[in-house]
Formats: structure tokens, sequence, C-alpha cells
């Protein structure tokens, strides 16, 4: 999560690894959903 949500911010976060880029003031439902699927698609060998 951070406050900077320019397209360079978003895509320099992913590039460094990060799974998804959520910008701040936080959407509690993007956040839960975000959450969900993450949880549901991850990686079981890991």
């Amino acid at each position: 999560m951070t406050a900077n949500a320019f397209e360079e911010d978003v895509r320099n976060s992913l590039e460094a690894g990060m799974n998804e880029h959520l910008s701040k003031p936080v959407d509690s439902d993007l956040l839960f959903k975000s959450l969900r699927w993450h949880i549901a698609n991850q990686d079981e060998s890991g």
C-alpha cells in the first residue's frame, strides 16, 4: 500500500516483485477483494 498512485509507481512496484499495488486512501472493498483473490490463487508449491 502506498500513497503513490502514478502509472510509473504501479509499474515499479510490480517490477519489484509485489503482487498488487493499492494506493491510499484504502478502498476496503478493493483491499478485501484483492486479498481473497491472492489467497485463493496462491502457489501451493511455495
